[in-house]
């Protein structure tokens, strides 16, 4: 049985490709109505996925912690951080000397939590921002 095979055929998939996602483009960015809010629905922007205002204070801070000392962060957020070799501490015996929150996410601590670590006494903020909360412990 002898495949179908048209030179042309790929490149009118291609031409059609580009021209459904230029025309979802362009629905997209002319759009008008009370219900729709663009930002939400950009999702070829940067700023849809990671607000630039948080993406600034996160790497900000990150810069405030040591590269040898041990952080307590989401998974997620080890990408902001610029050193490569970042890892999470619950994987291994070292205790964690920060604790990096981000006030937004869902998956951070919430708030109660928060103040029970400050209650006990073995932590402080070290950084109180609109995003960002930067907890260190103590030094014993």
């Amino acid at each position: 049985m002898r495949r179908f095979s048209a030179p042309w055929a790929w490149r009118i998939g291609l031409i059609g490709a580009v021209l459904a996602h230029l025309m979802n483009y362009m629905l997209l960015e002319r759009r008008f109505s009370i219900w729709y809010i663009p930002e939400a629905f950009r999702w070829y922007s940067r700023s849809h996925y990671c607000d630039p205002a948080l993406y600034k204070e996160i790497t900000e801070v990150a810069q405030r912690i040591h590269p040898g000392d041990s952080t307590l962060m989401q998974p997620r957020l080890r990408p902001y951080f610029p050193i490569p070799d970042r890892r999470n501490p619950s994987n291994t015996d070292k205790r964690p000397i920060w604790m990096f929150i981000v006030k937004t996410d869902p998956f951070s601590p919430n708030a109660d939590s928060v103040k029970s670590l400050l209650q006990s006494g073995e932590w402080y903020i070290a950084y109180e921002g609109i995003y960002v909360r930067l907890l260190r412990k103590k030094d014993s």
